[in-house]
């Protein structure tokens, strides 16, 4: 079997290099599936697609996009007792029509399922890195949580918080966010290039117990540290200064981290294990079990990250208009049946 597969050789240069498939005879942990639906994350192939610097030392250029992928299996090797062909599976694999991979790196299984559930499933991996900063931030209910950005991750963090019976401020640059943010009940939106504004707080908090920022811009940094409360933290999902000069700011100004005492987290690790529960609750495969549970019963609506819809031959068309971000829109999904 041979597979096609998107590379970025440079800069807004995506090729598609066809390779051959080996068979699961050869592996007895071998999982061999075709592609069914693969998800964009917007920020990360953006950066990726417009030349921003690589987040690991490493070669830019080239690299693969990708990591959402919604898979068939076609075939199993013969230590592979729990998957058969037809069985639907989520892994980390790129934009790609077939792959290859070992049983460990299947991220979550189904049995058959409908189009539709594909597609949202397809979504689970992006509302997981928004999953991991509630987590990391130590989210409990009643908190009071800030989001920066509207995007991809902006809209998946401030869904799970509206699904856990939170009401997410959300700051965003957009001009008119009512599209997105009726997909968010009890979500309210502020226009962050207005400047500051007393936080809105039912506690009386004077801040956000947890700030969300999924945005690289400095000026975004900055609006994250002034939102959180006193002790509170935030956790980046976007990487502040990336390709960007340094500040004009001290972003670690000592009236942010001695006198506000903020705790600033990263939400990119995740054990990977297999292990028990009592050993290890939140877990990468146990956490997007519960994602994708909210997906299939309605509990969050992934509506604008699977509004839009291309052919898999269409990504560079799928980056050029996400790109533009479209009102209603912050993802969109390629289909490899086409």
């Amino acid at each position: 079997m041979n597979s096609m597969i998107y590379e970025l050789s440079a800069p807004r240069v995506l090729i598609v290099k066809e390779d051959q498939i080996a068979g699961s005879s050869q592996d007895p942990n071998a999982v061999i599936a075709k592609t069914l639906f693969s998800a964009i994350s917007t920020g990360t192939e953006l950066a990726a697609w417009t030349g921003k610097p690589p987040l690991h030392p490493s070669t830019a250029y080239p690299r693969l996009v990708g990591y959402c992928n919604v898979a068939q299996v076609q075939a199993v090797g013969s230590a592979v007792g729990d998957l058969v062909a037809g069985d639907v599976i989520l892994t980390h694999q790129s934009h790609r029509s077939a792959f290859c991979c070992s049983r460990k790196d299947v991220l979550l299984k189904t049995k058959e399922i409908n189009q539709a559930s594909q597609k949202r499933l397809a979504t689970a991996y992006l509302y997981h890195l928004a999953y991991s900063a509630l987590l990391e931030g130590g989210y409990r209910p009643g908190f009071e949580v800030t989001v920066i950005g509207l995007g991809a991750l902006g809209f998946a963090s401030a869904s799970l918080v509206s699904a856990y019976g939170g009401a997410p401020i959300i700051f965003s640059g957009r001009s008119n966010p009512g599209a997105l943010l009726e997909h968010i009940p009890f979500a309210q939106c502020f226009d962050k290039t207005q400047g500051g504004i007393p936080y809105p707080s039912t506690a009386g908090l004077g801040g956000a117990d947890l700030v969300i920022n999924t945005s690289d811009s400095w000026t975004d940094y900055e609006l994250s540290l002034n939102t959180v409360r006193r002790g509170g933290a935030i956790v980046l999902l976007g990487f502040p200064g990336r390709g960007m000069m340094p500040p004009a700011f001290n972003p670690f100004d000592s009236k942010y981290f001695y006198e506000k005492a903020t705790n600033i987290r990263q939400a990119g690790h995740v054990p990977d294990l297999d292990v028990p529960p009592a050993d290890i609750r939140f877990t990468l495969k146990r956490n997007l079990a519960h994602i994708y549970s909210l997906l299939e019963s309605g509990r969050v609506d992934p509506s604008p990250l699977l509004k839009t819809s291309y052919a898999w031959d269409k990504l560079q068309e799928a980056y050029q208009f996400l790109g533009a971000r479209p009102e209603d829109t912050v993802s969109a999904v390629l289909n490899w049946s086409c």
